[in-house]
């Protein structure tokens, strides 16, 4: 898995240690993670109040898209590879660039998949355990904005 800063000036992937010699490192606004089926964007700042899951999601879809991409929370499967990303220097890159480390519960963008236990729960990653679980939709947690850029 590799980690980028996101340059500003023409949104193109930068490897950290190239961006460390920038004069203002903090001006990128977002960082990224190679994944599985493309890149997964991260905007360097949690959305800083606390939602429930449906206000999560809009607190997300509201921001401005990146490259025409729509932010949302993270999947189960994108939680666990920020969670991997954080051991291989994700939340140094976040200080990097002036933003906040991964860290507490964060909602993800799934709704638990089994209608017959409840229907009123979503999946949380607690980020500092690397643990996904669920809980009910109406707690309020913070949530991660990201986007997939898919790589042709």
């Amino acid at each position: 898995m590799d980690i980028y800063v996101i340059n500003p000036d023409n949104n193109n992937l930068v490897p950290v240690e190239e961006w460390k010699k920038e004069s203002d490192p903090t001006r990128a606004e977002f960082v990224a993670i190679s994944v599985t089926g493309g890149i997964l964007v991260i905007k360097k700042k949690r959305i800083p109040d606390s939602y429930t899951f449906e206000e999560a999601e809009k607190a997300c879809a509201d921001l401005d898209p990146f490259c025409g991409a729509a932010f949302r929370s993270p999947t189960r499967k994108e939680c666990i590879d920020i969670y991997d990303a954080r051991f291989q220097g994700l939340d140094e890159t976040l200080d990097l660039v002036g933003g906040d480390p991964i860290r507490g519960p964060l909602w993800t963008c799934e709704l638990d998949a089994d209608p017959g236990y409840n229907v009123h729960y979503a999946w949380i990653l607690y980020s500092t355990s690397g643990f996904l679980y669920t809980n009910p939709v109406y707690y309020a947690h913070r949530c991660q904005a990201v986007t997939l850029l898919s790589i042709l």
